[in-house]
């Protein structure tokens, strides 16, 4: 995250990610650099948008997996429980509206199915 000036206006720019090999950012424009912070530390406590919002849970687990350099036998069990566990319950979400409430009502239905 970067805070600058751009002409009169203060600028703050977030990284959100890597879709389809490239890096992403946004860019928001504000009056005042005060005004600029206050946003930079309100996404620092809220968490900084992680992607497109386009981009859903399941897309993005495709892309993490191709892109993560670990041993064979663990891709492989990576994939085994995305595919049985993950896909299924949260892979239609978009990764923008993933948040604790979706991730602790999955982690519920788990325990409650044993």
């Amino acid at each position: 995250m970067t805070i600058f000036k751009r002409g009169k206006r203060w600028v703050c720019k977030v990284y959100v990610g890597r879709v389809d090999g490239k890096e992403r950012q946004r860019w928001k424009t504000f009056p005042t650099r005060r005004e600029a912070e206050t946003y930079a530390a309100r996404l620092k406590l809220d968490g900084v948008p992680l992607a497109p919002s386009r981009l859903t849970v399941a897309q993005h687990l495709g892309e993490w997996i191709e892109s993560h350099h670990v041993r064979e036998q663990s891709r492989a069990r990576y994939r085994s429980v995305m595919r049985h566990h993950l896909v299924p319950a949260l892979g239609h979400l978009r990764l923008v509206k993933l948040g604790p409430a979706a991730i602790d009502d999955f982690i519920k239905r788990q325990v409650d199915a044993g």
